[in-house]
């Protein structure tokens, strides 16, 4: 038999079927997707307790969690993905309770509908995550751009209530969208190149 990877001729030559090293493999991926996670949250919270400035500019990376979930990813699993990592954000932060749980939701629920934006149906069923390695790159920073303005005109927006100026919550939410993007494709590309390595 002609195999295409050393792993499938390694799993051949030890008599084991082709299917449990693919599994074990999609195992390994699933693992190592899990603990960039963990570590993404992590530096979420190193971030809201040392690096954000308040007002001036705040870093929020944890969107990047629920924006490189698989396509298939059932609907409600989404949002209440979301809905629970927002919790966490906002019981570890000062500020509104609510405030990044409400801004996560609401980036879960645009994601399907953009994404068929910038990638065809027939391709997004296939992508494991959906992440730069799969979608061009000035798409997936289209697609970060507009998700991220998704999350920050629910985030500027809650956070203002009681001082909205209109002016300020506009200028709030386009730096905070451009930064945090730009900071988001950074980190997508460094953990990406240890999923894979």
């Amino acid at each position: 038999a002609i195999c295409d990877s050393g792993k499938e001729l390694l799993a051949e030559g030890a008599g084991l079927p082709l299917q449990n090293s693919r599994g074990g493999e999609e195992m390994i991926n699933k693992l190592k997707y899990l603990l960039a996670v963990m570590a993404i949250v992590v530096i979420q919270l190193m971030l809201d307790e040392f690096i954000n400035l308040s007002t001036i500019l705040h870093l929020s990376i944890a969107p990047l969690i629920i924006i490189t979930l698989p396509y298939t990813t059932p609907f409600i699993l989404n949002m209440l993905a979301a809905f629970g990592l927002g919790l966490i954000m906002d019981f570890s932060a000062e500020g509104v309770l609510g405030l990044n749980a409400s801004a996560l939701v609401a980036l879960a629920f645009a994601k399907p509908y953009l994404l068929r934006l910038f990638v065809m149906k027939g391709p997004l069923l296939e992508m494991p995550l959906v992440s730069r390695r799969y979608i061009r790159r000035s798409s997936y920073l289209y697609l970060l751009l507009l998700l991220y303005a998704c999350f920050f005109i629910f985030y500027v927006t809650i956070d203002s209530l009681g001082f909205f100026n209109i002016g300020r919550c506009l200028i709030r939410i386009v730096v905070y969208t451009v930064v945090n993007a730009l900071f988001a494709l950074f980190v997508e590309s460094v953990t990406s190149s240890q999923l894979n390595g």
